[in-house]
């Protein structure tokens, strides 16, 4: 059996470029091919710790642009400049009302939350759709016409669905896999572009 091995080179490139964890690479791979948000723009980070993604879209927006971060968990960002961390449960209606005072609506959701794994594949990927479903709702009341969405999941029977529920309302939906995914995982994203 493969030895599951956490330190690998996109691990290494964070800790060296300071980054709070690797997962800055498949967000900035993703935006170098689908450009979901741009100068001034207003981006929502769901599940955002440890708080790379924060950074990677913050150098984005610029500084008439804004990034709200969501996450229940501790993130290593704090609020500053353009960013804005709420630590709150995203199923409480509390966490809606914070995310609207810093904006209204959105150009782009973003979601990397991922669940705590078990290590039965099937429970993590029910898990999984979950979390993207609940993502799904916030960008449904979040989201701008012609806005961007991104929400990751652990592939399972059921990720097709969630895609085929997303795909009527933009002019573009798939599921992309990056570069900078861990080898064997199942961790894919559904990226939808320009919200009709």
């Amino acid at each position: 059996m493969a030895q599951y091995k956490r330190k690998d080179h996109y691990y290494d490139k964070a800790k060296r470029e300071g980054h709070a964890s690797r997962a800055v690479y498949k967000l900035e791979e993703l935006y170098r091919k689908f450009r979901l948000f741009g100068p001034g723009d207003s981006v929502l980070d769901l599940g955002c710790a440890p708080g790379s993604w924060l950074e990677f879209v913050a150098k984005q927006v610029g500084s008439s642009g804004i990034v709200v971060g969501i996450d229940r968990l501790p993130v290593k960002i704090q609020s500053a400049g353009n960013i804005r961390v709420i630590q709150a449960d995203l199923e409480a209606n509390a966490t809606y009302f914070a995310a609207r005072e810093h904006s209204p609506t959105y150009d782009c959701v973003l979601s990397d939350m991922a669940p705590n794994t078990s290590g039965v594949k099937f429970q993590d990927q029910c898990r999984s759709y979950d979390l993207g479903e609940l993502a799904w709702q916030w960008a449904q009341e979040l989201l701008r016409p012609g806005g961007n969405l991104v929400i990751k999941l652990l592939f399972g029977e059921d990720t097709p669905k969630l895609l085929e529920a997303i795909r009527p309302h933009f002019q573009k939906a798939q599921i992309v896999h990056t570069q900078a995914t861990r080898k064997g995982s199942t961790e894919v994203y559904i990226v939808a572009t320009g919200r009709k």
